[in-house]
């Protein structure tokens, strides 16, 4: 009689450890027969702090939006790229070459 693969498998894990069941709800309490009200929520209580009020806490507050997705990020590139171009089309117009050009030279011929 030969062993399967199986057979070796199932024998050789351990049976799973049964975990004891957990504390249990306690049951609801009943509504009186013929009480057709909704019940009323609960008032929200805010936890107390150590802080006093009006200070800062020294844990940051959480930030909805952490950064830039990767389409902000084209765009602002993209933004970027245009204004370098035109940067250097203003820069290389012959009206401000010849201003830039002055001005080095005044600079270099007032030094010395």
């Amino acid at each position: 009689m030969s062993v399967t693969t199986l057979e070796r498998d199932i024998a050789a894990k351990p049976p799973a450890p049964t975990e004891p069941p957990g504390p249990t709800e306690p049951p609801a309490p009943s509504e009186p027969p013929g009480h057709d009200a909704p019940a009323t929520p609960e008032p929200e209580v805010e936890p107390e702090t150590s802080t006093p009020p009006g200070t800062r806490s020294r844990r940051p507050m959480p930030r909805r939006d952490a950064g830039m997705s990767t389409a902000e990020y084209a765009v602002g590139t993209l933004a970027a790229v245009a204004f370098a171009l035109l940067l250097i089309k203003v820069i290389n117009s012959p009206e401000i070459l010849d201003a830039l050009t002055a001005l080095v030279d005044r600079a270099l011929n007032s030094a010395g």
